[in-house]
């Protein structure tokens, strides 16, 4: 939903939704566990690794909080390994918005609607973006109807100028639909969260100068959570290579990362 697929307005991927995340993956979780019982699938082994970079680092460490809410068997899940993820969504929207260039603009509206659809909140387009943008673009049209990596090239390179300059000024313009965003992005952040019991299995991998989701929101989580370290990825300046980097390293191949 919400990736250009369903064409219709009406339908949003609700991007980044704490709760919604969290419950999707552990559901499945659920349903793969009743499935291979119903089969009888004979498995190697019980445990789970719990595994996500960017989006999925976020998910990952949103399943492993929906999880213990449910009395999961901790003892089930070997390490968990979260990467880059927006898991402090004001401070990601804060850290960037400043910004002379960001490439992927496209996420800044992604996060919006998708928080707003989680928590059913109505706001007017007017209210959160610039007007002449709004004059340039049919806004509708593009989150609709165009894959996300489209929406990046439309709306350009400058976030400035897709926000209503509101969401520069002190306390949001003290605008009451903008500061129940905020709200609610805090409401959704991971680091809103106390820390789960088996914190000692968590592992953050990030890039220090991670260009899409900055290294701060992982120091935010690690001093929530009290995450001693966090594993610096080697890329720089690449959200995708430091993912295939992330990865690689899950996986046992470190020798492979200088040849990405």
């Amino acid at each position: 939903l919400g990736y250009g697929v369903s064409q219709t307005p009406d339908l949003q991927h609700p991007y980044l939704s704490l709760k919604l995340t969290g419950s999707t993956c552990a559901d499945m979780i659920s349903a793969s566990d009743s499935y291979v019982a119903l089969k009888g699938i004979g498995l190697k082994a019980e445990k789970l690794d719990l595994v996500g970079y960017s989006q999925g680092g976020a998910a990952t460490v949103s399943t492993l909080v929906e999880l213990e809410k449910r009395d999961f068997d901790d003892g089930r899940i070997n390490e968990v390994w979260a990467g880059a993820g927006p898991y402090d969504i004001l401070g990601f929207f804060n850290a960037f918005k400043n910004v002379e260039r960001y490439d992927r603009t496209g996420f800044i509206p992604f996060a919006i609607r998708g928080i707003c659809y989680s928590e059913n909140l109505s706001i007017p387009y007017p209210k959160l973006y610039n007007a002449e943008l709004m004059a340039r673009v049919d806004l509708e049209s593009l989150f609709s109807t165009k894959q996300l990596d489209d929406w990046h090239s439309v709306l350009g390179k400058s976030i400035r100028d897709i926000l209503n300059p509101c969401f520069y000024e002190d306390n949001f313009g003290g605008d009451a639909d903008l500061l129940k965003l905020r709200a609610a992005m805090e409401r959704n952040s991971v680091t809103s969260c106390p820390a789960p019991a088996n914190i000692a299995k968590v592992k953050l991998y990030h890039s220090e100068t991670d260009d899409t989701v900055p290294y701060a929101c992982s120091e935010s989580l690690a001093a929530k959570w009290g995450v001693t370290e966090i594993t610096k990825l080697k890329k720089q300046n690449d959200h995708m290579s430091a993912g295939i980097e992330f990865m690689l390293r899950y996986c046992g191949f470190d020798f492979m990362v200088d040849y990405i």
